[in-house]
């Protein structure tokens, strides 16, 4: 339970957040036309549909983040308060993504983490289904979400997404890393 004002606020704003993007996961069609010519007010060339698909692509590498290896899901708990509900969710993650990677349980305090966690990785390509599980699945656990891009002090603040309330993490932990390598 949010024990000040400000951590009431932030588990607030964190709720509002994520009912939001449920809301426009919700709004967004289940199926997207791939080809203009589907589409009757797709803009025509000669009589055509016009061929975007190759600028799309090009568009889409060229913003492709490549220095992405994979993602870090650190999910956090009070080791005698909700470490049953930690537990849960990772086993459900583990039945629902066999290919993602359980870390150890860490009750003690390691790294830059201000609290009990572990860690879940996974590749890249599984984002996009693992986010919106996680999001909807977390039962109310707060989670750290980061790309691993070889800058460990980025990778944890900047490039991170947390899911309910944000921690404080101790980014000494990171030792002479600084924040613009």
């Amino acid at each position: 339970m949010p024990t000040s004002a400000r951590q009431f606020s932030t588990a607030i704003f964190s709720i509002i957040r994520i009912d939001k993007i449920d809301q426009m996961l919700k709004k967004t069609p289940k199926k997207i036309p791939m080809n203009a010519a589907a589409n009757k007010n797709a803009p025509k060339k000669n009589g055509l549909a016009r061929k975007s698909s190759k600028k799309a692509a090009e568009v889409a590498a060229a913003s492709k983040p490549r220095k992405i290896s994979e993602y870090h899901a650190h999910i956090y708990y009070d080791p005698q308060n909700t470490r049953g509900r930690a537990a849960r969710l990772r086993e459900r993650v583990a039945i629902e993504f066999p290919d993602a990677r359980l870390g150890r349980w860490h009750d003690e305090l390691v790294g830059p983490h201000t609290q009990s966690m572990y860690q879940i990785a996974f590749a890249s390509d599984m984002l996009a289904a693992f986010l919106p599980w996680l999001m909807l699945n977390r039962d109310g656990l707060t989670v750290l979400l980061h790309p691993e891009t070889g800058n460990d002090y980025r990778d944890h603040t900047a490039h991170a997404a947390w899911l309910g309330g944000a921690l404080p993490l101790r980014l000494e932990a990171f030792g002479e890393q600084r924040p613009d390598e």
